[in-house]
């Protein structure tokens, strides 16, 4: 499993049920012998939390107990509605480059107080305006010299006040900056401490650093997008960075329900290196070896009649998932319409839908169609943002929907240290502390947003 808890009770693994395998879950376990018989009614009705007694799953109490034992008020960033699934939540984002960040920011768009905390100099992805802007949005900022004498008051306030951190350190930093989980649940046992790592934070990898190329290597991911006879390829963007970010956001919300029955925080990881074999899970071994990947050489079909095929003014992917379509296919090709290059992507997607063909041209995300095309725009996957460096830009988002909560409205990446004076004020900080946390370059006081 790529994500670790350390104080959530997981269930426990096992063979997938067999055709004949009993189908109720006490003759189920029994059958499998999982469990001894006196776990086994407790386990008909699993919890994520540690205890399997009477544990209260009601609402979530307000307020959370730090170090002090006193209880604070929710932390409601600006402009959330308190219909927001997760208003109220204070979020410490410690990341860097993508994977931590990107999670951080899903959790802002379920409106979540996301402060992202940053050294006086920057992100190491802010020069990388574009990116660092779809990973920030939604965020507060906070320049913070980690270094300082002084920092550890405003870490203490900080995490004093947070329901989550998280971070993507090496291991080992977090505990040299005083925010590994056993200082930062010391003060506050309520907190859930999410380390988003690249391969893990024990073994004999520990040590070695990582990006996704290199977890893609590592895990197969470039000879598996090569394809069989073919040369190795990298897959473009980065992808288990993705993954990562959504097993993270994933696990913060597991362990959030886990303190919800049990009032109490843990500390939690995501290895990267763990999510690229997840992504990579599909390959399997056999007696006889490993199964073919089902792409063809050239990488362009599953299958004839689920392939990519080239028109006379671009590309089109054409799925035929069963053979009822298959046969209609045929009837094309009988019929003369085929070859593929005597029809434009326009007119084969409406020969195609006649004869009720799955297909969809395929886009070049280089240009702007995609951003601006109006299906997606009405649909609100699209949205503006204004960025502190960009200005006005258009970004995929909005990928959430409730029939009832109102989500945040969307604001772009903080500019550095641009929110470190009100985030300040908000924990208790007056003015002359303020003031002296500036003087002496614990924090920078940022412009704008």
């Amino acid at each position: 499993p790529p994500i670790h808890f350390d104080g959530s009770r997981a269930s426990r693994s096992g063979a997938a049920l067999q055709r004949g395998m009993p189908r109720n879950p006490e003759a189920a376990l029994r059958h499998t012998g999982w469990l001894p018989a006196e776990e086994i009614a407790a386990a008909e009705t699993p919890r994520l939390g540690t205890h399997h007694g009477d544990v209260g799953v009601g609402p979530e109490p307000q307020g959370g107990s730090a170090g002090t034992g006193e209880a604070r008020a929710p932390a409601d960033p600006p402009d959330s509605p308190t219909g927001s699934p997760l208003a109220g939540l204070r979020v410490l984002d410690f990341g860097m480059f993508a994977a931590g960040p990107y999670a951080a920011m899903l959790l802002a768009e379920l409106g979540a107080d996301v402060i992202k905390i940053e050294p006086p100099a920057g992100d190491t992805m802010r020069p990388n305006a574009r990116p660092f802007s779809g990973l920030h949005r939604g965020k507060r900022g906070l320049a913070l010299d980690l270094k300082s004498e002084h920092a550890s008051e405003v870490v203490h306030a900080l995490v004093d006040s947070a329901d989550v951190l998280l971070h993507n350190f090496r291991p080992g930093v977090a505990e040299r900056l005083g925010l590994g989980a056993t200082d930062t649940l010391g003060r506050n046992p309520r907190l859930v401490h999410f380390h988003s790592s690249g391969f893990g934070s024990t073994g004999p990898l520990v040590d070695q650093p990582g990006f996704d190329q290199i977890y893609q290597a590592f895990c197969g991911m470039s000879v598996l997008q090569g394809g069989p006879g073919n040369a190795p390829e990298q897959v473009v963007g980065a992808p288990l960075d993705c993954l990562n970010a959504l097993l993270t956001a994933a696990g913060v919300l597991m362990a959030l329900r886990h303190r919800a029955q049990t009032g109490e925080g843990q500390h939690a990881e995501c290895a990267q290196w763990a999510a690229g074999l997840l992504a990579v899970s599909d390959v399997y071994r056999t007696a006889s070896g490993t199964t073919e990947v089902p792409l063809d050489r050239e990488r362009r079909a599953l299958a004839d009649g689920y392939r990519i095929e080239r028109a006379s003014d671009g590309w089109l992917f054409v799925c035929c998932p069963d053979e009822d379509a298959a046969t209609r296919l045929g009837a094309l090709s009988a019929a003369d319409a085929l070859p593929w290059n005597t029809r434009t992507v326009d007119g084969w997607l409406e020969v195609l839908a006649g004869a009720q063909i799955p297909a969809a041209a395929l886009r070049v995300p280089f240009d702007d169609r995609i951003l601006l095309d109006p299906a997606l725009v009405d649909a609100g996957r699209v949205i503006e943002v204004d960025d502190p460096v960009l200005g006005r830009v258009c970004q995929p988002g909005g990928f959430l929907r409730f029939s009832e909560a109102v989500l945040p409205p969307v604001r772009g990446g903080p500019a550095l240290g641009a929110h470190t004076h009100e985030i300040l004020r908000d924990l208790g900080f007056a003015e002359e502390e303020i003031s002296r946390l500036i003087a002496t370059a614990t924090v920078i006081e940022g412009k704008g947003t």
